[in-house]
């Protein structure tokens, strides 16, 4: 059976908790029981196009419903997309493999390209209209218990609000009975129409600009037709006029904020000006963002410079990329996962970004950064910081019952809560492979730079073993110099150094591992025993990912860590060291 006909048969708050895997009391508990002021925390971002937009964050119990109810519906408009035959050519905001990318694609090199914006299109999605929508729409048809709850789950004060994981796909749901009827009259007028969340575009390549979509004064002011005005305001929404625009050929025509004359790309105008804040940002330290907004009383756009972030400026580098990628190799499942390029094949916005990575990451961190082999020395280090943080205070604070790091460790992925640029560009995916090629191409990394920076150190952490010949022979290179690892560190250059892990035992090969305690190695997981490698592991082993995230992670307030003493003291005496230098 389908999850829409499941849904279909539901017919109380209990039936519906269970289908989505709560207890009715939680369910309960969750909408009638916290306090409205503490369901949601809501804060503004600025509006590229000037302004500010309201989000709403919900309450992590909240928001866990509410993933789950927006799991649910998204199955159910696909199984009605796929019912009307409209699947992936009307909506596509908020769905899987659709963006502004795919929905201005639509568009390309057309003669007229006419774009509205529907007003408040979130806040006008109130609960009425969401309760009724699930009652009355022929494709649902809920007991209205069902829908009072579904309501209940999605809105906040009178809206869906934005930022809520149901907000999209039941504004999508909604925003479909629109979609159809503006279809039709595309499709009768030789024109495309898509939809982008409250973006709303026709094209063609007509000679005239069909006038039951719009119409002209002549003066190449454009309005909607009453027709299609009518059919918005029959759906329950509005149009902001101010923001109504018909875009010829022979200028640059914009969907979703993409350029749409020739090939699908972002506004060389907006390109140009995130290269110039990169270059700003690594020569002198800081840039400025130009903020476009509208005076209504000058009646004109009024063009301002702010103070840019840090992160303001990787979102629209990541932006950038993420448009080149998708026009490069279409909508793929992990679109970073394509092989690095070389720095001689990379284009010049590549070499930016990574002017930027390295600058963001190393040149100028806002804490000592320390880059392990892998994901799970990371997670070992963190714990063992975190246990004995009363003997070091440098790495962790003392007051706090979590121990907050005073140290950063560099996330390799976004499953540690890294960005996926970063292994592409800065040949950073984690291994020693790609240790020993960074610290061969750090002062080469450093050389683009020239502002302000290099307060904190960069520590990169590695075994003492067969493994670690690149990373060596990377590090005598620098030193000019044997070295045998048997220093508490080693600085390299400018700010990096390395911190080799002191041998157990005399022992030839000492890897990370072996500071745990046999007890800690004797765990078993699923009957299964402890193999220490990142290979195959065989039927009655288990390797380092699962020993990480199954057996150090959840027992590390019992596990003892004493053992890791030498090596966080040798990252210690490596930040003492730097911070002893001369200011750089």
């Amino acid at each position: 059976m389908s999850r829409l006909s499941s849904l279909k048969k539901l017919s109380s708050l209990s039936d519906l908790a269970i289908f989505l895997g709560f207890q009715p009391s939680a369910l309960a508990f969750i909408i009638y029981k916290i306090p409205d002021e503490t369901k949601y925390k809501k804060f503004s971002i600025k509006k590229a196009s000037g302004g500010e937009r309201e989000i709403y964050s919900p309450d992590s119990r909240l928001k866990l419903l509410q993933q789950r109810l927006a799991a649910t519906l998204n199955e159910c408009l696909k199984e009605i997309e796929a019912q009307n035959g409209h699947s992936k050519t009307l909506s596509h905001g908020f769905k899987k493999n659709l963006s502004t990318i795919t929905n201005a694609k639509n568009h390309r090199k057309k003669r007229y390209v006419f774009n509205i914006d529907i007003k408040d299109f979130f806040p006008s999605i109130n609960f009425g209209r969401v309760r009724g929508y699930f009652i009355s729409n022929y494709q649902f048809e809920l007991d209205p218990k069902v829908a009072t709850v579904i309501a209940q789950i999605a809105c906040y004060e009178n809206m869906l609000p934005q930022g809520a994981p149901t907000s999209p796909v039941i504004s999508n749901l909604i925003g479909h009975i629109l979609d159809i009827r503006m279809l039709r009259v595309a499709k009768a007028n030789n024109c495309y129409y898509t939809r982008y969340a409250d973006d709303i575009t026709f094209s063609t390549s007509e000679k005239k600009f069909p006038e039951s979509i719009a119409t002209s004064d002549g003066s190449h002011n454009w309005k909607p037709s009453d027709k299609i005005s009518s059919i918005i305001s029959r759906a329950g929404f509005s149009i902001n006029d101010k923001k109504t625009r018909m875009l010829y050929s022979r200028s640059q025509q914009e969907v979703t904020g993409l350029v749409v004359n020739k090939k699908v790309n972002v506004p060389a105008d907006y390109r140009k000006n995130v290269r110039a804040m990169v270059r700003s940002l690594i020569m002198k330290g800081s840039f400025h963002i130009p903020v476009k907004t509208y005076n209504e009383s000058l009646e004109k756009t009024v063009i301002s410079k702010n103070d840019g972030s840090i992160d303001q400026l990787h979102g629209m580098l990541s932006y950038i990329d993420h448009v080149n990628l998708v026009n490069r190799n279409g909508h793929v499942i992990d679109l970073h996962s394509e092989s690095n390029p070389k720095d001689n094949k990379k284009s010049s916005f590549e070499k930016d970004f990574t002017n930027f990575l390295f600058y963001k990451y190393f040149y100028a961190p806002i804490k000592p950064i320390i880059l392990c082999e892998g994901k799970t020395d990371t997670i070992y280090l963190k714990c063992a910081i975190r246990s004995l943080h009363k003997s070091y205070p440098q790495l962790a604070s003392s007051k706090d019952s979590k121990a907050p790091l005073k140290i950063d460790f560099f996330k390799y992925s976004r499953e540690q809560g890294g960005d996926s640029q970063k292994s592409r560009l800065l040949l950073l995916k984690g291994g020693t492979g790609d240790l020993g090629t960074f610290i061969g191409n750090y002062k080469s990394f450093m050389k683009e730079i020239a502002a302000p920076g290099k307060i904190h150190p960069v520590i990169i952490v590695v075994d003492h073993d067969e493994g670690c010949k690149k990373v060596f022979s990377a590090i005598r290179q620098h030193l000019n110099e044997n070295m045998d690892g048997s220093k508490n560190f080693y600085h390299l250059c400018h700010n990096l150094y390395a911190v080799v892990l002191p041998k157990i035992n005399s022992k030839e090969d000492t890897m990370i591992e072996d500071y745990f305690p046999a007890s800690t190695w004797n765990i078993k997981v699923g009957g299964k025993t402890f193999k220490a490698t990142n290979g195959p592991v065989g039927k009655q082993h288990y390797g380092k990912h699962v020993f990480a995230n199954k057996v150090v992670a959840p027992n590390s307030q019992t596990i003892d860590f004493s053992n890791f003493k030498p090596i966080l003291d040798r990252i210690c005496l490596a930040i003492q060291d730097y911070k002893s230098k001369p200011k750089h």
